[in-house]
């Protein structure tokens, strides 16, 4: 579908969307295409949004969601085994070797493409019900007091819709990952900073918590429909000791909940303490089944492509981050000589 058309599409989330996969396409290595799939029949349509990524020096490509989540957006009852046909047979006239797919966790899409396709559950995301008289009552005990301490200490909390300069929430963010020591693929280039100032502003909204004039701690969000996304987020040292985090993550629910918004997505987390830390927000609410997709359209020239790498649980093989993360090391190597 030409991404004309895709934009005209009233998506079902964000994630979905033409716009937001423009962004999202200048964070993937090898990056060659964009494209909309899609699939109809007497019963309903298909929509399938994809990344495309050239596999280096060997012609042929893989394919996958935009950051963070999506997958296929269902309409109607439609053959999703013929659908599975057309797709492998798309797949395969456009050498594409493998297609791997995180399901967005606010929808039911994946188990109902369970029927059709290797669909397997990968993990939890942590969701905030809005829909209450008390967000702060509702956090777990831990939480509230650590946000009463917030306050005492004199957090301030500033509101920035659809923020059209990132660069102090930026700084905030690079220096959170690399405190964390979080993998290389996660400081963002300058290219994907500029295209959500131009191109996702109207869909964001930025709360930062302020202490003796200084932000120590931030969170960047996404807005869809009935859905804040707590897409990124950041803190100091000092705003950590200051109960920041918990402070402006309350914030943004209550700036959401004041404007229609039922539900804050939190998303997942790489371990136990990220998931411990969001769940306090809302205990009672149950988290959502994360699934993801890992289809091999062409097993001759996937198992040619994938020897040699490494046998761990990324996939296709070679998009294992370790490869990346040696290539750019050797590259800046080269260049201090």
């Amino acid at each position: 579908m030409p991404r004309k058309a895709w934009a005209q599409i009233d998506t079902p989330d964000i994630f979905f969307s033409n716009t937001y996969h423009e962004v999202a396409a200048l964070i993937e290595p090898d990056f060659s295409d964009l494209t909309l799939l899609e699939w109809h029949d007497d019963a309903g349509v298909v929509r399938l949004p994809l990344i495309i990524r050239e596999i280096r020096n060997t012609g042929c490509f893989d394919a996958t969601n935009a950051y963070g989540q999506g997958g296929p957006w269902i309409e109607g009852q439609p053959d999703l085994h013929g659908f599975r046909k057309y797709y492998d047979r798309w797949a395969k006239n456009h050498k594409i070797i493998a297609t791997f797919v995180q399901f967005h966790p606010m929808f039911d899409y994946a188990t109902r493409l369970a029927e059709a396709f290797p669909v397997t559950k990968s993990g939890e995301n942590i969701v905030w019900n809005l829909q209450t008289d008390d967000l702060v009552a509702q956090m777990s005990s831990s939480n509230r007091r650590n946000y009463r301490k917030g306050l005492r200490a004199g957090l301030e909390i500033n509101v920035i819709e659809h923020p059209a300069d990132l660069t102090n929430f930026r700084k905030l963010y690079d220096t959170t990952m690399q405190r964390l020591g979080a993998r290389p693929f996660y400081l963002f280039t300058d290219a994907y900073w500029h295209a959500l100032e131009s191109k996702l502003s109207p869909h964001m909204i930025q709360v930062d918590a302020v202490f003796e004039g200084q932000t120590v701690s931030s969170t960047l969000n996404f807005l869809s429909k009935d859905v804040i996304h707590f897409q990124h987020n950041g803190s100091t040292l000092q705003g950590r000791d200051l109960n920041g985090p918990v402070v402006v993550h309350v914030a943004t629910a209550q700036w959401a909940q004041e404007h229609g918004y039922t539900i804050g997505h939190l998303g997942g987390g790489s371990g136990d303490s990220l998931l411990e830390f969001k769940k306090r927000f809302d205990p009672a609410t149950a988290p959502r089944d994360f699934f993801i997709m890992q289809l091999v359209h062409d097993e001759e020239n996937y198992r040619r492509l994938a020897q040699g790498h490494p046998e761990t649980h990324y996939f296709p093989a070679w998009r294992d981050p370790a490869i990346y993360e040696v290539k750019k090391n050797l590259q800046r190597a080269q260049t201090t000589r």
